[in-house]
């Protein structure tokens, strides 16, 4: 994975504050020492995922990805990585079970090609997603299905090199905002509209839930690393962002 200087690497986590959220990049390409480490802090239950992957590429991908969030988690609760108890919510995403509530941590966590982010913050739901840079196929049909009309135009718009990203800067954003506000895919994409922007930071109304109630999330626009797009998304907090890479 290319360096980047705004997401420097470290291998132990710095403190992490009430008003931060931390991104970490994660390579996943790695030495198969390092794999077999990562492999070992795994869950009985992670460890049978993993086996049940029909091809190599993705099963390792899962193991690193997981295997760094455990690493990353242990240290920010300052346990052992295979102590820590993971658990899912009602909308399938992986949260810390209740022995660990005291803590009030909150993770997310977005691999694509060969690179995974994840994101952490305390008294915070938060949400991260990435993507890798590719040619989107049904891009135009996509986006008018599934983005607000004023993404759509903004996308639609953009001069034909740079329309993929722009798109993928749209959903990037948009899917780490469902994220945080634990809805995923399953939320409606339309519901609300998010500026397009390689640096892009600061609030974005999001739809009414089943009580009516409508949040707002604080988001930033990120670049991991070459090649890669990613968006991260704090649910009711502006958060002072800080970047890293996991060193293995």
């Amino acid at each position: 994975m290319p360096p980047n200087r705004h997401w420097p690497p470290l291998a132990k986590p710095p403190e992490l504050h009430t008003d931060d959220v931390h991104a970490w990049a994660v390579s996943l390409d790695v030495s198969q020492q390092a794999y077999d480490d990562l492999f070992g802090t795994l869950a009985s239950e992670e460890r049978k995922r993993a086996s049940e992957f029909r091809f190599d590429d993705p099963r390792r991908r899962y193991v690193i990805a997981r295997g760094a969030l455990r690493r990353l988690l242990g240290t920010y609760l300052n346990s052992h990585p295979s102590e820590i108890e993971l658990t899912i919510d009602g909308n399938q995403k992986p949260i810390l079970a209740k022995q660990h509530a005291a803590a009030d941590l909150h993770f997310n966590v977005s691999h694509s090609g060969d690179l995974a982010v994840i994101a952490l913050a305390l008294g915070c739901e938060v949400g991260i997603d990435v993507e890798k840079l590719r040619d989107v196929g049904h891009l135009e049909q996509i986006a008018r299905r599934f983005f607000h009309r004023s993404e759509t135009s903004a996308v639609l718009s953009a001069p034909e090199p740079a329309r993929n990203r722009a798109f993928l800067r749209c959903w990037t954003a948009k899917e780490a905002i469902l994220k945080a506000l634990g809805t995923g895919i399953v939320g409606n994409l339309a519901d609300f509209d998010v500026p397009i922007g390689d640096a892009w930071q600061g609030w974005v109304e999001c739809s009414a839930g089943p009580d009516g109630h409508r949040s707002r999330c604080w988001l930033e626009q990120l670049t991991p690393c070459h090649q890669y797009v990613a968006a991260i998304a704090c649910v009711e907090s502006k958060r002072l962002f800080r970047s890293y890479t996991f060193e293995m």
